[in-house]
């Protein structure tokens, strides 16, 4: 779940990476979209994932 200060309020993210699943979902990324359409903007600098 996501603020989205231009719709006011807490929307699901609708997208993500599938081949990176974390308790069962897929790993959201900068450029995903919101269910309210919003784009997620992200402010890390990188991510590190490894095998399990």
């Amino acid at each position: 779940m996501v603020t989205c200060p231009r719709c006011k309020g807490v929307f699901p993210i609708a997208e993500g990476d599938p081949s990176l699943i974390e308790d069962g979902k897929a790993i959201a990324y900068h450029g995903c979209r919101t269910t309210c359409g919003a784009m997620l903007y992200s402010s890390q600098v990188s991510t590190m994932t490894y095998p399990s």
